[in-house]
């Protein structure tokens, strides 16, 4: 048994330490080597000086002591005990228990409470339940430190957080919104929001947000929501309009959570009006592609048409006219050959307006006065329009001159005023206005226009009936017509487009029912001094020309119907004909015969070898060699500058046989 000395060692630690106080130093020691016995460490003190003393000294946290002590009683030691060490579980030991005692030590803090003689193993279950008490409050001592600081770090982490959420919620360019979704009030927004739409927080939070959201869009936004939640979608997106402080309306994209069962909804929105816009201005661009791509298409069948077309009415007046060189003046036939040719003269205007809106027909681009194409029509206005219809111009005050082929402008303007008229049978009121605008390329873009620079505009608006958007979409189209049966043809305007196109102009047109109509006709400006664009040169021989010969003249003719009369026709005033059906026929026909021909007078367009290719060919052989070209489809000669530069000359089919007789002897007496 250790002796009392080494059991008080002050390196004695806590750990399973008990004071033993008891003046029975036997007892003690007898409880002392029981302990040790067990595995713990054992402090003796035989009074209560020295049981304070030592508790002072030694980190006890059990005691053992004896209720009869010789200083002062054991419960009055337990007492002071408690005061300097309230952590100590003590235990009382005495020989005469009562309840008063019992009751008092419990009162003071006592653990638990012996009754000499008591059982070693009694003894040993009462320290184990001390100790075990001990360990249970130092563990939950740590648990709760740890939970302390635990607690701590959270509670900095989530301050941390909402800092930072704060932070982005007051620097984001997107609009952050918390909304009450009973009575659809913010509950709170961001910088992003007032600076987007322009209100102040007072206003915002001040009226349902339902009220800034565009009338035609509310029921849609309530219906995408109210869908998506029944869904059980928790993120939704949508689109819509908001009302801006200015009193325009700004498109907002946005992803919404709404949390049903909080009442509320956390909202993003982001500005996308500008995309809108640009959406908008991109489709109205696939719109006026998709109309020119068909209306090009269509050109390109009206202009093959009118090629077919005019070599079909070339053999027709060219045999018709014949028929009158061999009848007599006073033979009955001679009024049918008139009628044929009146009618001819009609399919041939009608071919020159299929070639006017397939845009292959020639203009001659000229600096004309603005104003005074206004003033050459003003007179034929009221022939056209009933009293019913007041007219009124309103022009330009300064002089102004734009690039036009003046003839065709007005036949445009002609085109567009009937059509106005058209529109107010009830009667109404039409006005022409004239004005010079200075477009950037954006505006150039919205109005159809290539490039940017100066445009006269030539305004024609009506009081009439108007338009819907599938009508004015379709108004370019030719034979296309809104008029009763017989009461118009359709390819009024369709012309117009195509005079207009060929102007490097655009038409455009405003329009809505029972609005009355708009048409801007826009016009390249002359601004600097520009070489007036020459026209294609035409043969204007005076009806004095002769028009017969004995030259020999090799005809390059495909078409088979308007070879041959060309050439009953030319053989009829004594010219000597040798016949090529192509271009490689023509040269070979040439070099077969090139020092008896003395003109040519060839087709533009023929398989093989064209016209133009042919001549060329033939040229270095007789570079002198005089050439007449003729063509129904005049975007053959005019695409190629070369024959213009060159002052070739050429007719256009189908031409009348005496202004080809005529052209044909003063290019050979040339």
């Amino acid at each position: 048994m250790l002796n009392n000395k080494n059991r008080q060692s002050q390196n004695t630690t806590a750990e399973r330490c008990v004071l033993i106080v008891d003046d029975n130093n036997d007892f003690a020691e007898n409880i002392a080597d029981l302990l040790e016995a067990h595995n713990y460490k054992a402090v003796v003190a035989h009074n209560a000086k020295e049981a304070v003393e030592k508790i002072m000294v030694f980190d006890v946290p059990v005691a053992l002591i004896d209720v009869k002590l010789p200083d002062i009683s054991g419960i009055d030691l337990l007492s002071e005990i408690k005061n300097i060490k309230p952590d100590c579980n003590c235990i009382l030991i005495t020989a005469f228990a009562d309840v008063s005692s019992v009751v008092s030590a419990f009162e003071r803090g006592a653990f638990h409470y012996l009754v000499k003689p008591f059982k070693q193993i009694e003894l040993i279950k009462t320290l184990e339940s001390a100790f075990e008490v001990i360990r249970l409050k130092e563990e939950n001592l740590r648990a709760e430190k740890e939970l302390r600081n635990l607690n701590e770090t959270l509670e900095q982490k989530v301050a941390e957080r909402a800092k930072e959420l704060e932070r982005i919620f007051e620097l984001s360019i997107d609009m952050i919104c918390i909304a009450n979704i009973i009575n659809n009030y913010f509950i709170k927004i961001n910088p992003a929001f007032r600076k987007t739409l322009g209100f102040p927080d007072e206003e915002l939070l001040g009226k349902p947000f339902l009220d800034f959201v565009h009338p035609n869009d509310r029921a849609k936004t309530i219906d995408v929501i109210e869908k998506n939640l029944s869904l059980g979608i928790k993120v939704i997106n949508f689109e819509n309009r908001y009302l801006c402080k200015d009193g325009s309306y700004k498109w907002l994209a946005w992803t919404a959570n709404p949390i049903p069962e909080q009442g509320i909804t956390y909202a993003i929105a982001r500005d996308i009006t500008k995309l809108k816009h640009d959406e908008e201005e991109n489709n109205k661009l696939k719109e006026q592609l998709y109309h020119s791509q068909k209306l090009e298409s269509v050109g390109r069948l009206a202009g093959g048409v009118a090629h077919d077309f005019n070599n079909i009415l070339m053999a027709i007046i060219g045999y018709t006219n014949l028929a009158e060189m061999r009848i007599k003046k006073d033979d009955p036939v001679q009024e049918y050959l008139k009628k044929i040719l009146e009618s001819s003269k009609k399919a041939t205007d009608l071919t020159q307006s299929l070639l006017a809106f397939s845009r292959r027909q020639p203009v001659s681009l000229a600096a004309s006065d603005l104003n005074k194409v206004i003033e050459n029509i003003k007179i034929f206005i009221p022939r056209i329009a009933p009293e019913s219809v007041s007219f009124a111009t309103h022009l330009t005050s300064a002089n102004h001159l734009i690039m036009a082929d003046s003839d065709k402008l007005e036949q445009v303007i002609m085109n567009v005023v009937s059509n106005a008229v058209d529109a107010m049978p009830e009667g109404g009121h039409l006005a022409i206005s004239t004005k010079v605008v200075d477009l950037d390329n954006d505006s150039a873009k919205k109005h159809g226009l290539g490039k940017a620079g100066k445009y006269g505009v030539i305004t024609v608006s009506d009081t009439g009936s108007g338009m819907d958007e599938e009508t004015k979409k379709k108004i370019f189209e030719p034979f296309f017509t809104t008029k009763e049966r017989g009461k118009g043809t359709g390819i009024g305007l369709s012309i117009a487009y195509g005079i207009i196109q060929q102007h490097n102009g655009h038409i455009e047109v405003l329009s809505e029912p029972n609005r009355g109509t708009t048409v801007n006709l826009y016009l390249q400006a002359k601004e600097t001094k520009v070489k007036e664009t020459e026209a294609i040169r035409r043969a204007t021989a005076s009806d004095e020309t002769p028009t017969a010969g004995k030259e020999t003249i090799l005809l390059a003719e495909d078409e088979a119907g308007v070879r041959e009369v060309v050439a009953v026709l030319l053989k009829h005033k004594g010219y000597k004909v040798i016949s090529a059906v192509d271009g490689e026929d023509a040269i070979k026909k040439f070099e077969e015969n090139k020092e008896n021909i003395d003109m040519l007078l060839f087709d533009v367009m023929m398989p093989k070898k064209g016209g133009k290719e042919a001549y060329d060919i033939i040229k270095e052989a007789k570079p002198d060699a005089k050439v007449l070209f003729m063509s129904g489809y005049s975007e053959d000669v005019i695409t190629n500058k070369e024959i213009l530069e060159r002052g070739l000359f050429f007719v256009q089919k189908p031409v009348a046989p005496d202004k080809l007789l005529r052209n044909v002897r003063k290019i050979l007496d040339s």
